[in-house]
């Protein structure tokens, strides 16, 4: 029989660069793509790329989808700041679930995760952080995805099917809508730029290309087996960030310094008045306390265990992410 692969969120930016990724890595074998609707999705089809129809809250139809699979690349998730928190759990707690029932089912070979740093909170002591570093949740994505992680290895352990996740920070770099985004539309619409204290604290980034491939590395690793690594890119601050996105986009930043405290009070504020208007809101106590701690991971596991190099700096993510902004008349 024939090998294939299941990515799911393969319409998310990242599953798309894993679906690439793929591809390049194994170019006679069966990829297929896990979609809810029947929308054209012509950039994967370039890839030669089948579409399977399933909706990770519906496990009867992930069983009927993953009949003759023997990998998954698992990038679906529910990442939105402006959604119900039952949200974050349907797709992430019991997507997950229902997916590694179904891929047991159906006797499936290799399970691959994308996870994240988020699962240890904010407020961290010790760095660079390592995998095994205490988790914490301090936020409903991080807790659903820190319990979805949890199940992947449970369930391999259980039934013996080869099982590893990366854990990414922000991810930026063409095709992004979360990140890059925001930070474009400050400075292309002139906006002051509100940095919490003085904009010091380091952020790390990884590019979507350099997450697809690390996973993809994992699933050609047996050493990886059974284990969660960090997938980093680089690390800048907060005011070098803007001032990056800055030179790309030919404008200058306007800072405006405000006090930790002050911001996650505006942070409420946006919160309720974007569930009032339905909308996103324009800064969450989530991204405040993102871009106002350092945190910084140590890349040595993956790097010793599966030889992982990142290949893109922040500029070159963000740079990315700009060139694709244009392309869609998004900038």
């Amino acid at each position: 029989k024939k090998m294939a692969i299941l990515v799911t969120g393969a319409t998310s930016a990242v599953g798309y660069f894993i679906a690439k990724k793929l591809r390049e890595e194994y170019p006679k074998t069966e990829i297929k793509a896990l979609i809810r609707s029947e929308k054209k999705y012509p950039e994967l089809e370039e890839l030669g790329i089948n579409f399977v129809k399933g909706d990770l809250t519906d496990k009867e139809s992930l069983v009927k989808a993953l009949e003759g699979i023997d990998d998954i690349y698992n990038a679906a998730g529910e990442a939105r700041d402006d959604i119900p928190s039952r949200l974050y759990y349907d797709v992430n707690v019991t997507g997950t679930k229902n997916l590694l029932e179904a891929f047991i089912e159906n006797k499936g070979k290799k399970f691959l995760h994308i996870s994240t740093v988020g699962i240890y909170g904010y407020k961290i002591k010790n760095q660079p952080i390592k995998e095994e570093h205490p988790k914490k949740s301090d936020h409903p994505y991080h807790e659903t995805k820190w319990i979805a992680e949890q199940l992947v290895f449970k369930y391999a352990k259980e039934h013996g099917f080869f099982a590893a996740a990366v854990r990414p920070p922000y991810i930026v770099g063409p095709m992004d809508r979360q990140v890059a985004p925001r930070i474009f539309n400050y400075l292309l619409n002139d906006r002051k730029i509100p940095l919490v204290g003085t904009g010091k604290a380091v952020i790390s980034f990884v590019h979507h290309e350099d997450v697809a491939r690390a996973l993809v590395m994992c699933g050609a690793t047996e050493g990886a087996n059974g284990k969660a690594f960090h997938v980093i890119g680089s690390t800048c601050t907060a005011r070098e960030m803007f001032e990056l996105a800055g030179e790309i986009t030919g404008k200058e930043p306007i800072f405006q310094e405000i006090s930790f405290p002050v911001a996650m009070i505006a942070a409420v504020f946006s919160e309720i008045m974007a569930k009032l208007k339905r909308s996103t809101p324009k800064i969450s106590r989530r991204r405040v306390n993102q871009f106002s701690r350092t945190r910084v991971y140590s890349l040595e596991k993956i790097n010793q265990i599966v030889g992982f190099e990142p290949e893109y700096s922040t500029k070159d993510a963000f740079q990315d992410a700009f060139d694709w902004m244009k392309e869609q008349k998004l900038a």
